[in-house]
């Protein structure tokens, strides 16, 4: 039996502190952890109701504006929430502030939002990144309608935000202000006190903008906004060549001016009210004759839009130019670009100079009409994607947010910059497959297969075979004797080496017979080598496979080329010297999926073919068109080495060798870009190299040390 026994008073009194002690630690614990809690930035709301906060701000709130930096000002350890390497963006409710009267009479405040400010709300709850749990999010959206600063009371602003909850000194909050400043000094923030947050804002100087913390967006205009514009700006027949939006900027002399040189220079004004009925067009402009011309359709009968600054750098004229297909000609030199960030406007837009004002009609006629062309296309396609609505505006800004806040998520290039369409060539040729689709990598014990287009340098062809079977990757060589005339070497003659030699004798002597898509080619990646290649190490060849098992759906390769436009006889050129940039990668030794045969051989246009045949010329180039235009990637060139010429060879041998072999190959590449109504080529200015190449270090430590030389 179990017997229970009294304890003493002095141990029951010891064992009652020592309770109570441990109910103190806990409250304690709990209250100390709610503190933290909310030194973090953790908060609940649950009162719609807010106290309005007397002003106590220091010096430091004005010194924000300019020292504040992505790793200064905002904390990114609140962002560490989502496992999908997204945002969480908290959208405050709509309070209802109370302050206190002089004479200690409560008054009740609900700040007014635009609709356009609703509309950027609306899309950051339905986007990907919303957080509804204050306690979870990363950063933070004020019902606070900032976008326009004209007739704001900027201290009552400023008392709004340091009275919601989680303000933090405006820490990892997000402030919108299209239009920041007032007269008559328009500057280019908000004039309110914000703190630590960050900006999107719409009129940012260099001196101003924050850079990698602060984003410039466009001003958008809703008074203009209209889908009509996007359907018919593709028109090319425009008669306007150049019209230019004053803002009253320019000088009755430089009007003149402008107006001298063509009937296809249009300069525009405001216009005053006696000279419009106000009922005519929300929006019109006029000219120095008094002409009253509707607003922004006069900009859809002009190629190039001058800009010239208003009162703020940033300008609905802008947006307005994009969205009618005017391509905007930037005339200021502080000016930071919307999502500049992201976008390269150097492929959409012209930026000229103060100083070269006088000049920029001369400018803009030197630039070939195909170029203006591709930019129109691409221009439409920017607003359609980022500028269209503020909710693209929107969407765009938290997409460059996430990238700085998690870099594993960034985007390329060519995500931002190109657009996302089927190749031009599916509008002629029936073609199933996704653009940009992953070509799956190989394992890479598969190997790689060699195929070498040869006529009748047997010798140089036995080099070459001996040369690249010193690869371990290596499966196959795949010869394609392209002599009909004549039968290949016999079986006893061609080298000896561990991996099989196929031969397959062609029916007729063509170029394009190195793109077929032979049953033999077993393998998905492709070797494509010429016949007097004999140069490349087995280090090179085993980096330049290694580097397409990293990127199988690109060219990547040895030899670099690049294609340049020349304006004094407006046309491209191929260009065969050593530059710093490179936009093709020759297919005399290049590594590729071997899909791209089938391509080459059965979707490419059959005129590109018969083009490359008939001249004996280009076949690299057409591969090169097709592949960056499937894929929207730049080639990818592999080691140093540049030269490429056989030594033992003579001159007689190679099809270069012919006066107009560069003269060709000039022509055949505007009539492929004809063909791919386009152009698909890409410049880049880098190159893959081994991690520990040039370092001074043994070379039992390298895994590539015989890289070749240059």
């Amino acid at each position: 039996m179990f017997r229970f026994r009294r304890l003493p008073f002095q141990t029951r009194f010891k064992a009652c502190n020592v309770c109570v002690f441990i109910g103190v630690l806990l409250l304690l614990s709990l209250l100390i952890g709610h503190l933290l809690l909310n030194s973090n930035g953790t908060f609940s709301i649950s009162k719609q109701k807010r106290v309005l906060k007397p002003l106590q701000l220091s010096g430091k709130e004005e010194n924000f504006k300019t020292t504040c930096r992505f790793h200064t000002c905002f904390e990114i350890n609140d962002c560490m929430f989502d496992v999908n390497d997204k945002i969480g963006v908290y959208v405050y409710p709509q309070f209802e502030f109370i302050t206190a009267g002089a004479s200690d009479i409560s008054h009740t405040y609900t700040p007014q939002l635009s609709k356009e400010y609703q509309e950027i709300l609306k899309a950051i709850r339905s986007s990907p990144y919303y957080q509804p749990n204050a306690s979870r999010a990363c950063m933070f959206v004020a019902a606070l309608d900032t976008l326009n600063q004209n007739g704001m009371r900027l201290d009552l602003m400023t008392a709004l935000f340091n009275s919601l909850p989680g303000w933090r000194g405006g820490r990892n909050h997000l402030v919108w202000s299209m239009l920041p400043g007032s007269s008559p000094d328009f500057n280019t923030t908000p004039d309110f006190h914000y703190g630590k947050a960050m900006v999107a804002g719409g009129s940012f100087s260099r001196a101003s903008y924050r850079m990698g913390y602060d984003i410039s967006i466009p001003v958008f205009n809703p008074l203009t906004h209209s889908s009509k514009y996007i359907t018919s700006a593709h028109e090319s027949n425009r008669p306007h060549f150049l019209t230019i939006l004053s803002h009253g900027w320019l000088s009755r002399e430089q009007m003149i001016q402008f107006a001298d040189s063509g009937d296809d220079v249009a300069v525009l004004e405001g216009c005053s009210t006696d000279k419009v009925a106000q009922d005519m067009y929300p929006w019109r402009r006029c000219t120095p004759n008094g002409d009253v011309l509707p607003y922004p359709d006069v900009l859809e009968h002009s190629s190039y839009c001058l800009l010239l600054p208003g009162t703020r750098y940033g300008s609905p004229d802008f947006t307005d130019a994009m969205m009618t297909g005017c391509i905007p000609v930037v005339l200021d030199d502080d000016y930071v670009l919307p999502f500049s960030e992201v976008i390269d406007w150097l492929r959409v837009s012209v930026r000229v100079w103060s100083h070269e004002l006088g000049d920029v009609v001369g400018i803009l006629r030197a630039i070939p009409d195909m170029m203006t062309r591709e930019m129109r296309e691409q221009v439409l396609y920017l607003y359609r994607r980022y500028f269209s609505s503020m909710a693209a505006i929107t969407m765009t800004t938290l997409d460059i947010i996430n990238e700085r806040v998690f870099p594993m998520a960034v985007h390329s290039y060519e995500w931002w910059n190109n657009q996302q369409f089927e190749p031009s060539i599916t509008s002629q040729f029936q073609y199933s497959y996704p653009v940009g689709m992953n070509l799956p990598a190989a394992p890479p014990t598969e190997g790689f297969t060699t195929v070498i287009l040869t006529y009748d340098r047997v010798n140089m062809l036995f080099e070459a075979i001996k040369s690249v079977a010193k690869s371990p990757s290596l499966a196959k060589v795949l010869v394609v004797w392209n002599n009909v005339e004549k039968p290949p070497p016999p079986v006893e003659e061609w080298p000896r080496i561990k991996k099989p030699i196929q031969v397959i004798r062609s029916k007729q002597n063509k170029l394009s017979n190195r793109f077929f898509p032979y049953s033999e080619i077993q393998t998905s990646a492709v070797l494509a080598l010429d016949d007097d290649i004999t140069m490349l190490t087995a280090d090179e060849l085993e980096f330049g496979y290694k580097a397409w098992q990293e990127f199988p759906d690109r060219l990547v390769g040895f030899p670099g080329r690049v294609h340049v436009y020349d304006f004094k006889r407006h046309m491209r050129r191929y260009e065969s010297e050593w530059l710093n940039n490179i936009s093709l990668v020759l297919t005399g030794a290049a590594f590729y999926h071997k899909f791209y045969h089938y391509l080459y051989s059965h979707v490419m246009p059959h005129e590109i073919r018969e083009w490359v045949d008939q001249h004996m010329n280009c076949e690299d180039i057409a591969m090169n068109f097709l592949i960056a235009n499937f894929s929207g990637q730049p080639p990818l060139k592999v080691s140093p080495r540049k030269k490429f010429k056989c030594p033992t060879c003579s001159s007689e041998e190679s099809l270069w060798s012919d006066p107009q072999h560069y003269q060709e190959r000039d022509e055949c590449i505007n009539i492929f870009e004809k063909f791919f109504k386009g152009m698909p080529l890409q410049t880049v200015k880098f190159r893959l190299d081994p991690v520990l190449y040039k370092d001074s270090i043994e070379e039992r430590f390298q895994s590539y040390p015989n890289m070749g030389e240059l």
